[in-house]
Parts: C-alpha cells; structure tokens; sequence
C-alpha cells in the first residue's frame, strides 16, 4: 500500500487515444473526425475550438483525400485542424519560429526555395517526382532530404509539423504550392 495520491496519465491516455484513432477504418475516421473539420454540420461540436477556416472554404471531397494523411499521426481529434488548415485557407498562418529558422535566417533555405520555384515548375506533380526532384535540389545544396523538406513544407504549409509533403503538394496543386513558395520568398525580402 501506498499513501501517495491517485493521479490521472494524461500523456498515457493520449497515448492510448491515437491507438484507438489508428485502428479506425478510413470510413470511421474521416466521419468521427468531422465535428473538428466541418463542425456547422454537426449538432455536436466541440465547445473548445472552431476551426480556422470558414464554411465556404472547406470541400468534404478534399478532406476525404487529406483524412488518410493525417489518420496515422494525430493522436486526438482536436490536432487535425492544425495539420489541415493550409489546404483550406489561401492566406497562410505562418510558425513565426519556424519560419525564421528555416527561411528568413537560413540562406541555403531561401536558396532551396529559389531553386524549387524553378525546378518544380517543370515536374511531374505527383508525389514520387516531386520526392525526386527535391532530393535533387537538395544534393546540390548539400542537404539531405530532411533538411531539404523544412523550408519547403514551412513554405507551403505554415509550419514544419504536418501530414506527408509530397502527397500534400500533390494534392494542393502545382499552381497553390508555387505561388505559396514564391510568397514566402517575397516575405523575407519584405
């Protein structure tokens, strides 16, 4: 026996609730997980947040083919919106801090991005060309992919955590993904 007090694992039920959210089926998951997305369709809502974009701006089609993205890395469903927004908003919220350490301080960043403009413009859009082309500029720069993919995915999507790059540029489209690089450019030099 013991005298100290009973407490609750917060970090073990998370654990325990991306468990049970990775063993949903596509169909179960992308349904549970629309009070977080499209929540004006639903008489239940979560009372803690609403998402960051606008009923006019979410597509259910999109999202059924972002879902899968992002079925295997949350562990609750209150962190999809965060990983989805910038599929459904035009005008990015960027990570200040991620932004600056991986774009604004960093010159082979701006660097790749220069070069991604160029590259990518003339790519196959799906996400094994895209993979390809950036390992290339990534090589000529000397980075590896890791490093390759941080300014590219902040970039893009506003931070440097979210769903799978490639599949993510191919899905958000050429035109989407290289207007949002060159803006980024355009910001550090603002």
């Amino acid at each position: 026996m013991s005298h100290s007090p009973a407490f609750f694992d917060v970090k073990k039920m998370t654990h325990v609730n991306g468990a049970y959210i990775r063993a949903l089926s596509a169909e179960e998951f992308l349904a549970r997980s629309g009070p977080w997305t499209h929540p004006w369709d639903y008489a239940w809502r979560p009372s803690d947040r609403e998402p960051i974009w606008r009923e006019d701006e979410f597509d259910l089609a999109l999202y059924a083919r972002v879902a899968p993205l992002v079925h295997e890395r949350v562990a609750t469903f209150g962190e999809i919106p965060a990983m989805v927004a910038f599929f459904f908003t035009d005008q990015l919220v960027f990570d200040d801090a991620a932004f600056g350490k991986s774009i604004e301080r960093d010159p082979l960043g701006q660097a790749l991005l220069a070069l991604s403009v160029e590259r990518l413009a003339d790519a196959q859009w799906n996400a094994a060309s895209l993979h390809q082309e950036v390992v290339e500029i990534g090589e000529a720069l000397g980075l590896n992919l890791r490093k390759a993919q941080a300014p590219l995915r902040c970039a893009v999507t506003g931070t440097l955590v979210g769903p799978p790059l490639f599949e993510s540029l191919e899905i958000l489209g050429k035109e989407k993904s290289l207007r949002r690089i060159r803006e980024a450019l355009e910001r550090v030099s603002a």
